[in-house]
């Protein structure tokens, strides 16, 4: 049974749509929003996860701004980057919905709690690359990229 944190697949999702809102918004990659929201300032398992039945029903401006505020308050750097990368893949949301299957089945396979494979995930060398299209990575099956991911994880 699935509960109410990123062990959900629903609330992964909307931490996925979270970070990549917020990397794009910001000019930033996702794994720089990655660190800002749960290294840096905790804000991912403090605020968002636990706000998701709240804020996962306002519109994507709104929970934008209010997570913006949340990490001023908490004085996380949220100066817009230069370059920004704009992804050539899937439609964002797709894409985002992808990465939260991704992170979700990799959990499951490597047996370790949702947040480990979230880090590993956004800290992992396929990340960037699914993000950036490379090689048309995006394109294939989850279990592919979970598998490969798995590799990454064991060292292998």
């Amino acid at each position: 049974m699935t509960g109410t944190g990123l062990d959900n697949p629903t609330v992964m999702e909307f931490a996925v749509f979270c970070i990549e809102n917020l990397a794009k918004r910001q000019h930033k990659g996702a794994e720089t929003v990655y660190a800002e929201l749960a290294d840096k300032s905790d804000l991912l398992s403090s605020y968002v996860v636990p706000s998701y039945d709240f804020l996962h029903t306002q519109d994507k401006e709104y929970i934008l701004d209010d997570i913006e505020r949340a990490m001023a308050v908490k004085a996380v750097a949220t100066l817009h980057g230069e370059g920004s990368k704009d992804p050539v893949i899937a439609a964002p949301t797709l894409s985002q919905m992808k990465f939260a299957r991704i992170v979700t089945k990799f959990a499951a396979k490597e047996k370790i709690p949702a947040e480990e494979a979230q880090r590993f995930f956004y800290y992992s060398r396929l990340s960037p690359l699914l993000r950036d299209g490379v090689a048309d990575l995006h394109c294939m099956s989850d279990e592919y990229i979970v598998d490969d991911l798995a590799r990454e994880y064991k060292g292998t």
